[in-house]
């Protein structure tokens, strides 16, 4: 692939990464999460003892966010739990949330490249009489394949 069309394939993926954003509104419930991160950090930074500052409390928030739970600051309070309590389950919904932003990402990426191999097939068939004997073998093993394809998916 050329320096060029690897660069617009590039392009191409964040666009459609973009619209895939814009789309499921990831945008806003990345910055609402990390809007929330900060203000429990600060809300914990006042009420637990064992963490003094605000800098500690987003390293307990990414921790707690993570799962890694490295157990070097913990919340001792009823509501410091409840508070990490409700952040893992968020934490928890929002690496689902890319978990499937990924895997429609990767989907769209596909139904890209099967229209474009359809778009071709189709063209391919126009000029028909223009093609030579093996680009016509190529095209008839092509469509084998996918008749075969298409069996197994049924």
């Amino acid at each position: 692939m050329s320096n060029q069309n690897h660069r617009s394939s590039g392009w191409s993926n964040i666009r459609i990464l973009h619209r895939i954003f814009k789309m499921y509104h990831i945008y806003q419930a990345l910055l609402i999460y990390l809007a929330f991160s900060f203000v429990l950090a600060f809300i914990l930074a006042e009420i637990e003892p064992d963490i003094p500052d605000v800098g500690t409390g987003l390293w307990y928030c990414f921790s707690t966010a993570t799962t890694t739970g490295f157990g070097d600051v913990t919340a001792v309070t009823a509501l410091g739990r409840v508070l990490t309590v409700i952040y893992g389950i968020i934490s928890l919904f929002m690496v689902a949330v890319c978990t499937a932003v990924v895997v429609h990402y990767f989907q769209e990426k596909q139904k890209i490249k099967m229209n474009e191999s359809v778009v071709q097939f189709l063209d391919q068939m126009d000029h028909l009489d223009k093609l030579s004997k093996e680009e016509l073998q190529r095209m008839s093993e092509q469509f084998r394949k996918y008749r075969k394809s298409g069996r197994r998916h049924r």
